[in-house]
């Protein structure tokens, strides 16, 4: 399957390199071969190239959502220690699940 997106769609190109076609088949791939393992999802929308750092982070949520938060490797987040640093004017580091707590109130 990634071949085939890399033949219809060549990376090289610019004009296809943050192409959305491109970069929507790539997410699908990943999210239907990896068979929601978070490792490999990410490792799928990484190795496949385009718009790695987006699609990685959407696949990332979407998987992560659907096996939940207790079925990720903490290997992902213990680096974090709980905080994200923004650039946001008057916020900089925040905690995270300050951000969860947030969301959820949505």
């Amino acid at each position: 399957a990634e071949d085939l997106i890399h033949e219809i769609y060549d990376e090289k190109n610019p004009q296809y390199a943050v192409h959305t076609n491109a970069n929507c088949m790539v997410m699908a791939l990943a999210i239907l071969y990896a068979n929601n393992d978070f490792d490999k999802v990410l490792r799928y929308s990484i190795d496949t190239g385009y718009d790695t750092d987006s699609n990685t982070a959407i696949v990332a949520s979407v998987v992560g959502i659907v096996i939940g938060f207790d079925n990720i490797d903490p290997k992902w987040y213990q680096l974090f220690n709980g905080l994200l640093e923004t650039k946001l004017i008057n916020v900089g580091m925040i905690k995270i699940d300050d951000l969860v707590e947030r969301t959820y109130k949505l």
